[in-house]
């Protein structure tokens, strides 16, 4: 049987896009530059390269690289935790030195002092929670807190960015950002949530992410970027409406339907702009799905083809039915439009919203893209550095990071003029800009109580104190649980990703399928039954899989094993999760809308952290924490193991005189009372 290790895998899912040797190729540089040659491996980040016209082979680092070949090396050669190094920045000092001269001439224009600086416990708590999404564990903590090195700093980030948590820990941002549902084409949304994490693990430059996004075409197997577009299938102008919101902080909605009351916009400039995006629907039918219902046509019928037929044609091939296509069609103002009753029905000429200097878009393929994206396009730029610096930093440097006009709005514009300049200087290398932001003075100060009433005058002494995102609330008790939780991987898609399998069965002869639905008694079932059959019927029919000669977790824990596959970081669970998951209590977001989680208290989180099936488990004897406090050899050990875990630091001399005579007389209890007293503290809720 395919593992769930496998399944989760957009480089085996779609491993047929990928060439299996990449031989005999034209390889690109970064600086564009060719060469002919053939990929023979890669180990860390060094590729064997052999050069045809010397014939000899070569070492390259991954980064001289195009983007492009540097993920089909990747695909081809790493395995699906590879994380490339971080791509070096001869002036990172000194960009991080300017946000913080940047923010004392704004303390000095009003008699302030930026907060004290933090200590080594807070900065490691904070750094982990903001990096890679979910608290250090115990020996994390005790190694960086024994470290003696005066840069362990700067090296704790370093290794955190390149840390394959960082890919879960960045994922719930983008899909609150990008108002991801992994149910959108009946579960299909698996190939672009893949998609998603592989360019936040491969550290796509955002502006090109963005495009790749904007310009999807076909169905979301064969383009998982398609999954922007089909989040909001069959309504374009709703699309526009949250694009311009997402990617350029401009409010457009309410002028899908009349001017906007508030803002310069009006109905004609939306429908304008919405002609550029009508050249394309969402709901077109791909070739694949009239081909494959030909040849079906053609087999045998008998009950169980029929069923396969059935099942398959209208289940498998769903997707196919929602696919991005060109559209013929032009869009019209609306009959009864308001304000020129000569518009009224009539066709819409594309225009922009508004012009960029230096740039020009009439002889452009795809104008309205390029004019989004452009680095000319400070809206496009101020945007996505405003919300990073929201991420690390806690609050929006804009009263409405939504919605903004010009820098002036901002409260401290100096600063995201510069935070902007520094996007473009960096190309849009979003891991580059945390960086910087990661070795700033400012990020190492104590926080500070924010409020939005006054977001437009808020002094910016220190980040900004707060609770914890849903994510990464979970992503810590997970992480006490089981050991190397961030590399255990869900079985959600197992469940929806029949479609895949589905569609793979097509590789071979329909004789051989009819025969597998025959030998696994699927003749007189349901056609919806059969199709819930497809990775039992796939299995039954691949060699490789009867043979077991599939590549395995290289990380795998046994311990794993105890526990529900539902114990996996928030990742790695459907997006986004349940009503009735944790995660929603604390405030994960329908993803209807973006940017809609809410770290707000209410009575459902103090239920959850009281009684619930991850505290039972937290302080369960099955629970990897537990097992390190059984082998822990007295109760000094104990407390500080406890401590270490949850809070990161040690106990101070106050919380050992109150908790060690508690553990000697309770000793079997105890540790566990300890434990479950310190989960529902605000310090274990709160980035210090």
């Amino acid at each position: 049987m395919l593992s769930n290790f496998l399944i989760l895998q957009k480089r085996v899912i779609l491993s047929f896009l990928v060439p299996a040797v990449l031989t005999a190729a034209i390889f690109s540089d970064n600086r564009g530059r060719t060469v002919e040659g053939e990929v023979l491996g890669l180990e860390g980040d060094r590729v064997t390269f052999f050069r045809k016209q010397d014939q000899k082979e070569y070492q390259i680092s991954l980064s001289v690289f195009s983007l492009e070949d540097q993920k089909k090396i990747v695909f081809r050669f790493g395995d699906q935790f590879f994380m490339p190094p971080l791509m070096g920045n001869p002036n990172l000092i000194q960009q991080a030195q300017q946000i913080d001269r940047i923010l004392a001439v704004h303390w000095g224009k009003r008699g302030l002092k930026g907060n004290s600086f933090i200590s080594d416990e807070v900065f490691l708590r904070r750094a982990y929670l903001k990096i890679i999404g979910r608290s250090a564990s115990a020996r994390e903590a005790k190694d960086f807190l024994a470290d003696q090195s005066r840069d362990k700093r700067t090296q704790l980030v370093n290794d955190l960015l390149v840390y394959y948590g960082y890919v879960l820990g960045e994922f719930p941002f983008w899909a609150d950002l990008l108002r991801v549902r992994s149910n959108i084409v009946r579960g299909e949304g698996l190939h672009y949530v893949q998609w998603i994490k592989d360019n936040i693990r491969l550290n796509t430059p955002y502006h090109l992410w963005v495009r790749e996004m904007l310009q999807a075409r076909g169905d979301i197997n064969q383009n998982p970027a398609s999954g922007y577009y089909l989040t909001d299938a069959q309504m374009p102008l709703d699309n526009l409406a949250y694009t311009m919101e997402t990617f350029s902080a401009t409010a457009l909605s309410c002028a899908q339907c009349h001017d906007h009351p508030f803002e310069q916009w009006t109905q004609q400039q939306f429908y304008e702009l919405a002609s550029f995006r009508s050249q394309f629907k969402t709901n077109g039918l791909s070739p694949e799905y009239d081909k494959l219902a030909k040849n079906l046509k053609k087999n045998p019928s008998s009950k169980a083809s029929r069923a396969f037929e059935g099942a398959f044609l209208t289940k498998a091939f769903y997707s196919k039915k929602f696919a991005i296509r060109e559209n013929e069609e032009l869009l019209h103002f609306p009959d009864d439009y308001q304000y020129d009753s000569r518009l009224q029905g009539a066709k819409v000429t594309p225009k922009l919203l508004y012009s960029l200097p230096n740039s020009r878009f009439h002889n452009s393929k795809d104008p309205f893209v390029d004019w989004l994206t452009d680095k000319n396009n400070n809206k496009f730029v101020w945007t996505i550095s405003n919300r990073i610096w929201q991420k690390v930093m806690g609050a929006s440097l804009f009263p409405d990071p939504q919605n903004f006009s010009n820098a002036e709005q901002a409260s401290i514009p100096e600063l995201i003029l510069y935070l902007g300049n520094l996007m473009k200087t960096l190309n849009f290398d979003i891991k580059q800009f945390y960086q910087v932001l990661y070795h700033t003075q400012f990020f190492q100060r104590k926080t500070g109580l924010f409020s939005s009433e006054e977001a437009s005058n808020f002094t910016w002494q220190g980040p900004v104190f707060q609770r914890m995102t849903p994510e990464q609330v979970w992503d810590s008790m997970v992480a006490m649980v089981i050991p190397n939780s961030d590399y255990r991987l869900g079985n959600f898609f197992q469940q929806n990703t029949r479609g895949d399998f589905a569609e793979k069965l097509f590789e071979f002869p329909v004789a051989n399928i009819t025969q597998a639905i025959k030998k696994l008694n699927l003749e007189s079932k349901e056609t919806a039954y059969v199709y819930k059959k497809s990775r039992e019927l796939y299995d039954f029919l691949d060699i490789s899989v009867q043979n077991n000669n599939l590549p395995k977790n290289p990380h795998h824990h046994p311990y794993w094993d105890s526990f529900s596959p539902s114990v996996v970081r928030a990742a790695e669970l459907e997006s986004p999760s349940k009503s009735s998951h944790i995660l929603r209590s604390f405030g994960q977001s329908e993803r209807i809308l973006s940017n809609t989680s809410s770290r707000s208290a209410n009575l459902s989180q103090t239920l959850v952290l009281l009684n619930s099936e991850i505290i039972n488990r937290l302080i369960g004897r099955k629970a990897w924490l537990y097992q390190g406090m059984e082998a822990s050899q007295n109760s000094n050990s104990k407390l500080e193991l406890i401590f270490l875990t949850v809070l990161n630091r040690y106990p101070n001399k106050d919380e050992v005189n109150k908790f060690m005579p508690y553990l000697r007389k309770f000793r079997e209890d105890g540790p566990k009372d300890i434990l479950w007293v310190l989960c529902n503290s605000p310090q274990f809720l709160f980035i210090l």
